[in-house]
This record gives C-alpha cells, sequence and structure tokens, in this order.
C-alpha cells in the first residue's frame, strides 16, 4: 500500500486496487517497472542496481494497493498450511471480499472513498468482472458472509453498503477466453498486414 504523495488532498484522494496473479505473476512486476513510486535504476557511479523515485507514479494523485490474486499467486500464501485449500473463482471472490471487509475495518480513513479496481490479463479477464459483482452484492446485502464475520469481525459496525464505494474499474489486455482471443491475434495481423494470409 503506497499512500497518495498529495499531502493536501491524501485523505480524499481515492483508492487504486491493482490486481495481477495466475501462476508465475505477482503485483510485484508492476510495483517496480510500471506505476510504482519507486523503480529499479542503476547508479551511473558504481553500475549497481539501485531504485530510484518514479515521477509518473500512480500515488502521485491516488491511494494505490498492490494485491495478489488469487491467495497462493506471486507472493501471497495461505496461512494454515495444514487444511486442504480448493483454489477456485468462487474462493478467490469470497477471499477478496473478506480482505475489502477487513482493510476498510482496520483502514477506517479509506471506508467510502472512491475506489477503482485494475488488473491485468488473467485477473482482469476472470477476477476483477466476478469481484466487482461481489463488491454490488455487498452493496445490496445478497453476500453470504455471516461465518466469516462472526469470526474475524464480531466487533465491527458492518456498514458495508457505505464502506463500499466502487467507481470503475480498469482491464488491461484481459485474457477472457485464451483460444478466441489468440485465434484473433492472427486475423488483427492479418488485417494490419503485419503478416499475409498464406
Amino acid at each position: 500500500m503506497f499512500e497518495s504523495r498529495r499531502n493536501e488532498t491524501r485523505d480524499e484522494d481515492p483508492l487504486v486496487i491493482w490486481l495481477r496473479g495466475e501462476p508465475g505473476c505477482s503485483t510485484t512486476a508492476t510495483l517496480f517497472e510500471n506505476n510504482s513510486p519507486y523503480i529499479f535504476g542503476v547508479n551511473e557511479t558504481t553500475g549497481s542496481p539501485m531504485l530510484v523515485n518514479n515521477p509518473n507514479s500512480w500515488n502521485n494523485f491516488t491511494n494505490v494497493l498492490y494485491l495478489d490474486q488469487p491467495i497462493g499467486a506471486g507472493y501471497s500464501f495461505y496461512k494454515d498450511v495444514n487444511t486442504p485449500r480448493i483454489y477456485s473463482l468462487d474462493q478467490a471472490v469470497d477471499d477478496f471480499i473478506h480482505f475489502m471487509k477487513m482493510f476498510y475495518d482496520m483502514h477506517d480513513k479509506f471506508r467510502g472513498r472512491d475506489t477503482y479496481i485494475i488488473g491485468q490479463d488473467f485477473v482482469a479477464g476472470k477476477y476483477i468482472p466476478a469481484f466487482v459483482q461481489a463488491m454490488k452484492d455487498v452493496k445490496k446485502n445478497e453476500f453470504e458472509d455471516e461465518d466469516f464475520e462472526a469470526m474475524f469481525l464480531a466487533n465491527s459496525t458492518k456498514e458495508w453498503a457505505e464502506w463500499f464505494n466502487l467507481k470503475g474499474i480498469a482491464l488491461n489486455s484481459p485474457m477472457m477466453d485464451d483460444v478466441v482471443q489468440r485465434n484473433e491475434t492472427k486475423h488483427y495481423a492479418e488485417h494490419k498486414g503485419l503478416v499475409s494470409s498464406a
């Protein structure tokens, strides 16, 4: 989590949740390549790698939360190694909503804050649409969560409808249907004259 660099508006700037995951991928890749406060550079004197300030960081104007999805992707892990874990879209949705409820419970300054979910690749095409639907269900009190709330949020005010304030999403290269999308790549390349149709 990187809070906004704008001191005068930090408590009003939106919350951006950047999601990435799937096997072999992590938000960490984006964290040090694209939109984070720091990127890798090289010390011109010694030639050694170093972190340098990223003037194009998203936290110049937003609060950015990087989150690997689903649990087990990237550097995330399931804490209870003795309990078998069922990895499914439904489980990922439950985990995401549980995380968001606990995040808002612990960081009350973000309750009701304009929130944007952004992700790429498989997470963007498969998980984000499901997460968005679940957030809508939470606002309508249609997300079943009593056991989790009783176990972890017994003392919370549980005013989810006011806390969740999704304003938009952005999908970067979303992988929605692998077969269709890969086939369309060929058609696109032919149409643009990048390759011949022969």
